[in-house]
């Protein structure tokens, strides 16, 4: 199971990082960085199969493809964005990984901003209808 994959490379590379901390402490935020990296990489391959999939069952739904890649921009957005920030709070950069959320978030607002355009416009469209 790739559950367990996931918790050794975390296990190992955590056991790693404390070790190297009483031995060679400049190492040590490397190998957890070195091993967040690894996580990251599974977790973008994973993060793909799942779209791909999304997407099949959106466009045998008629659900527009420009919607939903909004929308999966948007959760990858987080992504990144939660990853960046917690490497940040590792270095021990908690201003620097706080300015990384706010960034984030700004952006995640801009990219679904054509989306509550759209849904605000169908509203106020059906709102008319029966007024």
């Amino acid at each position: 199971m790739d559950v367990f994959k996931i918790a050794g490379i975390a296990i190992i590379t955590a056991i790693l990082a404390l070790t190297l901390k009483n031995y060679r402490p400049e190492l040590s935020l490397e190998t957890a960085v070195a091993g967040g990296i690894i996580l990251t990489i599974y977790a973008v391959t994973e993060f793909t199969g799942i779209a791909d999939a999304i997407c099949g069952i959106a466009e045998k739904a008629g659900i527009d493809r420009g919607l939903l890649s909004t929308v999966l921009k948007a959760a990858g957005t987080a992504y990144v964005t939660q990853i960046s920030s917690d490497l940040c709070r590792d270095a021990r950069e908690q201003s620097l990984s706080s300015k990384v959320e706010i960034c984030g978030r700004l952006i995640i607002a801009s990219e679904i901003l054509p989306v509550f355009i759209k849904v605000f416009g169908q509203i106020i469209d059906l709102l008319g209808e029966y007024l």
